[in-house]
């Protein structure tokens, strides 16, 4: 007899008592039944634990000492007997045919894959806001662009985690995408053009808060040390290191660093002129200037 294909989707949680029930109920009411949901709490000092034992006969929940997202997840992840690996902030949501459709399109692939949904932005009361589709899915745009498009909702394949090691715990602004980025040639990454997951947006998004000098120049550090590892072989290194200058510039700006952002801005110029002026880079540029003036 052939043993159902287990996903295993960990959640890690740092005093998520809001949104954490919501969250739960969206995994464990999926339609494919053979779904293993693991609980990371990161040290929280609210009721987190209190609301996860309510599903206690479903989930497995483990608590450690807070060391941050990365640190959960890699725990949970080590945790796990799924052939897939999935992973859903605490106050993210689950379609509830989110893994079976996901999964379907998996099993037709040969060797380990990376596949993720269109995802929908939601308010804090649950209500939409709007479809997000990735701009790019081709693998040459998201290194060459620094372009994450997967969201929330991935799944991937479990050998990816044991052999790269999952997140790395000392980078905290894009811990996902330098994963992604170290992934990009061993696997497929695979989209699904269909609205899966939710993304919520609320004012304790970490998402969207203001990063800080050492965040915002992660970008160019992982650029640097990705080149390093050979992990972005055969790809154009100049327009990978400019995009990341781009990006860490824009965030400079965005949290009101102009004359640092100006600096990184000018050394993308001098690195790749094509990759600043395309169209995307001037509309993520613009982008970060109009943020800009709520500081002035």
């Amino acid at each position: 007899m052939i043993s159902p294909v287990v996903v295993t989707i960990v959640v890690p949680v740092y005093n998520g008592e809001q949104y954490i029930r919501d969250t739960l109920v969206s995994i464990l009411d999926q339609s494919y039944e053979h779904v293993e949901c693991i609980v990371v709490d990161d040290g929280s000092i609210d009721r987190t634990v209190e609301v996860c034992n309510e599903f206690s006969n479903r989930i497995t929940v483990f608590s450690k000492a807070n060391g941050g997202q990365s640190d959960a997840l890699n725990f949970g992840w080590s945790k796990a007997t799924g052939k897939y690996l999935s992973y859903l902030s605490a106050d993210d949501l689950l379609d509830r045919n989110a893994i079976r459709i996901l999964l379907d399109e998996a099993e037709r692939f040969n060797g380990d894959l990376v596949i993720y949904p269109k995802y929908k932005l939601i308010d804090f009361k649950g209500a939409p806001i709007k479809n997000v589709s990735p701009l790019f899915t081709d693998k040459h745009s998201i290194v060459e662009r620094f372009y994450c498009p997967v969201g929330p909702g991935a799944i991937f394949s479990r050998g990816l985690f044991d052999r790269s090691g999952g997140w790395r715990t000392d980078i905290r602004q894009i811990p996902d995408f330098e994963f992604w980025l170290r992934l990009i040639n061993k696997a497929n990454f695979v989209f699904h053009d269909e609205v899966l997951a939710s993304f919520r947006v609320h004012a304790n998004s970490t998402t969207h808060a203001v990063s800080d000098s050492v965040k915002a120049d992660e970008s160019i550090n992982v650029a640097v040390s990705l080149k390093k590892s050979g992990a972005v072989e055969g790809f154009r290194y100049n327009r990978f290191l400019a995009s990341a200058y781009i990006f860490s510039g824009c965030l400079h700006l965005r949290s009101g660093r102009v004359s640092v952002g100006t600096r990184r801005l000018l050394k993308a110029f001098a690195l790749s002129f094509v990759t600043v002026i395309s169209g995307y880079s001037i509309k993520r540029i613009l982008s970060s200037c109009t943020s800009l003036m709520r500081y002035k």
